[in-house]
Order: structure tokens, then C-alpha cells, then sequence
């Protein structure tokens, strides 16, 4: 069918991928008109998702926090994409991109010389040679010693730009006032989320 432009205003006789390659452009198109349905995959999504606890508790300090981790295994857990991994208290990423980091805990204190605790996210672009501090928050504990301990919720959160999974990671440190190693205690449990962390992948870096 050969080309006609119509005194209706209309064009006929254009089949599918008969315009040249880029002569419609985002300008060109009205809003609103593109349905979500019609994107290509992992278009305008979240494809990584991923969340771990802490599932016993640990006394004073930890810098960084390496063991009794666990991802989110009972209920019905959300990954989405790959999961996080974690070794000796550094974890990679499955993937680049802007990445949001989330550390939650819940901590008490146990030694009246302790008035403040920190919950730290620390970041490295050079798999840890060096590192900088992305978040931090210091609850204020308080002085409620003995069997009535001030329990305090502590969480940081910071987005990180993983430009390379294999030198872009993080970690997760505690750090208190007092040197008694039982001044502070954080909490773990393995069936819910008592202090725990959360990485979501908010798109490309």
C-alpha cells in the first residue's frame, strides 16, 4: 500500500517498523500514553531486594559484626534477585547499582559508666583497604543497671553507589562508650527481626 497522507490528517500505508530508527524520540511521545505493561524487563522496578537478622545476641563491642547471621528464612521472606553474601562481616553486592542500606537494632545497657552506644554502616570503594562512614546513630542508653535494663532501638540508614561489586561493599560495626565488654548488649532472635539489615536496589548506578 503506497503512503497517503489523508485531508483527515491521517497516514496510511505505514506498516510496523517502517519508520527509520530514532525518528520518534521521548519528546515525541504525549505523557501518560507508554501502559507499564508495555516496558521491556526490569524497566522502572526493584530487582534486588534482600534482608538478614541477627539471631543471638552479643555483648560490647563489634566492629564489624561477623557471625550469628542469618537471611530472613521463616514466614515468607521477599527477595527479590540474589541475595546478599557476607564473609568475615563484609558483604557484596550481586550487583551494581544505588544501592540502599538500612542497620536496625535493638540494644540495653548493663553498666552504668555507658551513656551512649553507636550503630554504624561503614562503606569501602577498595574492598576494605580503606573504609569511610556512610551512617551512624548514637542512642542515648541511659543509666537503668540491674534487672531492669534501658532498652533502646538504634537505625542508620545510607545509599551507596556500587560501581564495582568486587570493590564497593560494606559492613556493620557497634562501638561503646565503655570498655566493659558487657556494658551493652545487642539483641538477636532467630524468628523475627530484632536487629537486623536490609538492602534494596534502587536502580542503576
Amino acid at each position: 500500500m503506497a503512503i497517503a497522507i489523508n485531508g483527515s490528517g491521517t497516514v496510511t500505508g505505514i506498516s510496523v517498523g517502517g519508520l527509520p530508527d530514532g525518528i520518534v524520540d521521548n519528546d515525541t511521545l504525549a505523557n501518560t500514553t507508554i501502559a507499564e505493561g508495555k516496558l521491556a524487563a526490569n524497566v522502572n522496578t526493584i530487582q534486588y531486594a534482600d534482608q538478614w537478622r541477627l539471631h543471638t545476641y552479643f555483648d560490647g563491642d563489634s566492629a564489624p559484626i561477623s557471625s550469628n547471621l542469618e537471611r530472613i528464612d521463616n514466614g515468607s521472606p521477599g527477595l527479590i534477585g540474589s541475595a546478599m553474601a557476607v564473609s568475615s562481616g563484609i558483604w557484596t553486592f550481586p550487583a551494581t547499582g544505588i544501592w540502599s542500606i538500612r542497620f536496625d537494632r535493638l540494644c540495653s545497657i548493663h553498666d552504668a559508666t555507658n551513656a551512649w552506644s553507636e550503630t554504624i554502616i561503614r562503606c569501602s570503594t577498595d574492598n576494605f583497604s580503606s573504609s569511610y562512614l556512610g551512617a551512624d546513630h548514637y542512642p542515648a542508653l541511659g543509666y537503668g543497671v540491674g534487672a531492669n535494663h534501658d532498652y533502646k532501638y538504634s537505625g542508620c540508614q545510607y545509599q551507596f553507589d556500587v560501581v564495582n561489586t568486587s570493590t564497593h561493599k560494606c559492613r556493620f560495626d557497634v562501638n561503646n562508650q565503655s570498655n566493659n565488654t558487657s556494658a551493652v548488649r545487642t539483641y538477636g532472635h532467630t524468628d523475627i527481626n530484632v536487629t537486623y539489615f536490609t538492602f534494596i536496589r534502587l536502580g542503576d548506578t
